[in-house]
């Protein structure tokens, strides 16, 4: 018998594998040295300045401001529920599943 954490991860795999397939036939190897990688060495650096605190600016921000901001994401419709068609059937009569599908994916 399948629990809905081990339905969730399945259909989490499941769309990683499909999303790395997209990015697969997007990205090839010029595409990737002139962009993807020094973006990604960019992006470390930021990271990697955050760390030793050098944006001084940051720490004006209250954590109110954390809140909005997440507050804003949610009602973005981001959040995947990673629920299909047919499954609707099956999860409409076991509310418990919905919800804990729901929590994971708000949590992903």
């Amino acid at each position: 018998m399948i629990t809905p954490t081990q339905l969730f991860f399945r259909r989490v795999g499941s769309d990683w594998k499909y999303q790395y397939g997209v990015w697969k036939t997007a990205v090839d190897w010029t595409v990737a040295l002139y962009i993807v990688i020094p973006a990604v060495l960019i992006g470390l650096n930021g990271y990697a300045l955050l760390w030793k605190n050098q944006y001084g600016w940051m720490e004006g921000l209250s954590f109110s401001w954390l809140l909005i901001a997440l507050y804003l994401f949610t009602w973005s419709g981001r959040i995947r529920t990673f629920m299909e068609e047919g499954d609707q059937l099956f999860l409409l009569q076991r509310k418990g599943w919905v919800r804990r599908i729901i929590a994971l994916g708000e949590a992903d």
